[in-house]
């Protein structure tokens, strides 16, 4: 008698499991596709400079290399990705803005997005540098971002530019080595 109420217990357990376990694989997937799908309206409904600057508040010019885009746009344990954390973080200083990456089909979430041709995102760059009350800058290695650091070095007050170091230790120092020569300090 106890090994058949065993069997039969077992018997509803198993598939109650295997049921249960579907459901939670189901709510997952589900929970995926949504944050996706929210990530993709956001992308959708991201406001341009232009707007942004349309309120009259000093911006936040955010710098990096188009490269570290697709790494400061994953999202990792909250729905929100690296550059909209920025954002966030920054927002009672003023609007984030930055340049947008040439061919993109939808902005990046978090900054503010301008786009300009190759003869004109130099120019872009020093006007934001000019109006922006602060200067956020992600560090990387492409000649773009160099050439930004360069600028922000030779033009800007030291206390109005950040940088955002996001490397381990090895990657700093890559970075260190390329750009400490246009610092005016080691």
């Amino acid at each position: 008698f106890y090994f058949v109420n065993y069997s039969v217990a077992y018997a509803f357990a198993v598939p109650l499991t295997l049921f249960l376990l579907y459901l939670l694989l189901v709510a997952s997937g589900t929970n995926i596709l949504i944050q996706n799908y929210l990530h993709f309206l956001r992308k959708r409904l991201a406001k341009t400079v232009d707007e942004v600057l349309a309120g009259n508040k000093a911006p936040v010019l955010y710098l990096r290399s188009f490269l570290d885009d697709k790494v400061a746009a994953k999202r990792e344990v909250t729905l929100l990705t690296e550059e909209e954390e920025l954002n966030k973080a920054f927002d009672h200083i003023g609007p984030m803005i930055a340049i947008g990456r040439p061919g993109e089909t939808l902005p990046e979430v978090g900054a503010a997005r301008a786009y300009f041709t190759d003869d004109k995102w130099q120019a872009a760059v020093h006007h934001y540098m000019d109006i922006s009350r602060l200067i956020v800058l992600r560090a990387g290695l492409s000649q773009g971002l160099i050439w930004e650091i360069q600028n922000s070095i030779q033009r800007l007050d030291p206390s109005k530019l950040i940088l955002l170091i996001p490397f381990k230790k090895e990657a700093y120092n890559q970075f260190r080595d390329s750009v400490q020569s246009l610092f005016p300090k080691p």
